[in-house]
């Protein structure tokens, strides 16, 4: 009796998570189609403004390295070496990683060096 019992209640309870699962993905689904024409931006290209940014993330002996955005001087070289990143972060150091002020840096070398 007590077993029914149990196989009744997993079924009612895989029975909810299904549902819910269904619904949460037509509402995902549903989200992104509300949105037509809209295009998430580009990664490599918000890295790449170096107008508004006052610094520059490069590779520099391979460890990453902080450069004056103004007129790429070497401000600090970091102790965060380049090959224990992931690929795209290599691929991004190659051309600059740019960080709109010191706030954005330390954030970019925290994820960096975590």
């Amino acid at each position: 009796m007590q077993l029914k019992l149990k196989l009744s209640i997993l079924s009612v309870l895989a029975l909810c998570a299904l549902l819910t699962s269904v619904a949460a993905i037509r509402s995902f689904a549903l989200a992104q189609s509300q949105l037509p024409g809209v295009q998430p931006p580009a990664v490599a290209g918000q890295y790449t403004d170096y107008a508004g940014a006052e610094y520059i993330l490069k590779e520099s002996r391979g460890y990453v390295a902080v450069f004056s955005a103004r007129d790429q001087a070497l401000v600090e070289t970091t102790d965060i070496p380049v090959d224990r990143l992931r690929a795209a972060d290599k691929a991004l150091l190659q051309t600059g990683i740019t960080a709109a002020d010191r706030q954005a840096l330390l954030e970019l070398l925290e994820d960096f060096g975590s």
